[in-house]
């Protein structure tokens, strides 16, 4: 095991705690050599990136050392690009989140206001959060849309107005305003590695959580580890699979994808062409009209969780996992889509797997991605 998973062990033991720990909590904890423990925790106070403070023996013996995280230590943040809005932010090691902040999603401009306009929101957020630039040790950009993570190239977000083949190498241009190292990673990527790390479901090793808003994602986990695509093998592209019989056109140019019908833009068009006297502005205006008993809400709404649940049902099938955790401003508890969502999946599904299939919402809500893109460059870079 390399020194990096080594240090992200002891630092995770020592967050766990939640306070004061020691070599030997650690060792229990990580179930490391104990010169193992000893190297990796020196070296971290050597680093002050812990503090060690040595009491007394209550008898005769060595000094007991306890270790802290510095709370001086330098800030994660962590970036959550998506269609409607733009989150962000400021973690200590521990992944306390220190601040939070978003705003609705600028109007694509072109790469360069793209690219400003996401340094700007980073240092207005330090300065409204009292720090500076220089508290930061990295940045996790979690981002809708299709994206090279080796590269760190954002390859297009539709959702954003971003064109097919704008290939904007982010991570690059990024570091070069910043002075900061970035990681660059997809939304649902970072959602299902911040569930995994610190969501209700946690260290369940095969996890699949899936995001339904504008867009429609999913995000897996197999044996503890995440899937990640490329461009040429998207993982989790779940509004862009092909429904038979939907004619509508796709925001990406292709006429019949899932997210063309049952994404939230994409509810409202189909609510304006079917009922144009309903005034429906919003996906969740039509799902409290359908929570009401209007009949041409629960049509359009029943449709879309009918073909949601399908897709959802064939990711349950091919990865096995043992919970399925959504996220998205459609999935609200108690809500018209998400209960009939709910509903449909279960019946979509063989008895004995949708018996042992542990579904719920997200317990870390909206910043989630954007936590999640701080733990993936804590990874990277610690």
């Amino acid at each position: 095991m390399s020194d990096n998973k080594i240090k992200l062990q002891v630092m995770d033991a020592i967050c766990a705690a939640n306070g004061p720990s020691s070599k030997k909590a650690i060792r229990e904890a990580t179930g490391l050599a104990w010169n193992t423990v000893g190297r990796i925790v020196d070296r971290l106070v050597d680093n002050r990136i812990l503090l060690e403070e040595r009491d007394a023996p209550s008898q005769p013996g060595r000094p007991i050392t306890n270790l802290e995280l510095n709370p001086d230590n330098q800030l994660l943040v962590g970036i959550a690009l998506g269609g409607k809005w733009w989150r962000i932010v400021l973690c200590s090691y521990c992944f306390d989140t220190v601040f939070e902040r978003k705003i609705a999603t600028p109007q694509w401009g072109g790469p360069l206001p793209f690219l400003h306009g996401i340094r700007d929101f980073i240092l207005s957020s330090l300065l409204q959060a009292g720090y500076s630039l220089d508290r930061v040790f990295c940045i996790g950009i979690a981002s809708s849309g299709t994206i090279d993570p080796e590269n760190g190239v954002l390859v297009s977000a539709l959702n954003m107005g971003m064109e097919v083949g704008v290939h904007l190498p982010l991570r690059q241009d990024l570091e070069a305003l910043l002075h900061k190292p970035v990681l660059v990673s997809s939304s649902t990527v970072a959602t299902a590695w911040a569930e995994y790390k610190f969501g209700s479901c946690a260290g369940i090793r095969n996890l699949l959580t899936v995001g339904i808003s504008i867009g429609i994602g999913a995000g897996v986990i197999i044996d503890g580890k995440a899937l990640v695509g490329s461009p040429d093998r998207p993982v989790g592209t779940l509004g862009h699979l092909f429904i038979p019989g939907n004619s509508r056109l796709c925001v990406c140019g292709r006429k019949g994808c899932l997210e063309a019908f049952a994404g939230g833009r994409s509810l409202v068009d189909v609510a304006q062409e079917r009922y144009p006297d309903a005034g429906w502005k919003s996906a969740e205006e039509i799902d409290r009209a359908a929570a009401t008993g209007d009949a041409r809400a629960k049509n359009i709404l029943g449709r879309a969780a009918r073909l949601d649940a399908a897709c959802i049902a064939f990711l349950v099938q091919i990865y096995r996992p043992e919970a399925i955790i959504f996220t998205g401003g459609q999935c609200v508890v108690r809500a018209f889509f998400y209960t009939t969502l709910c509903e449909k999946l279960r019946k979509g599904l063989p008895g004995d797997i949708a018996e042992h299939l542990k579904v719920s919402i997200s317990a870390i809500k909206e910043y989630g991605n954007a936590i999640g893109a701080a733990r993936l460059a804590f990874e990277q870079f610690f």
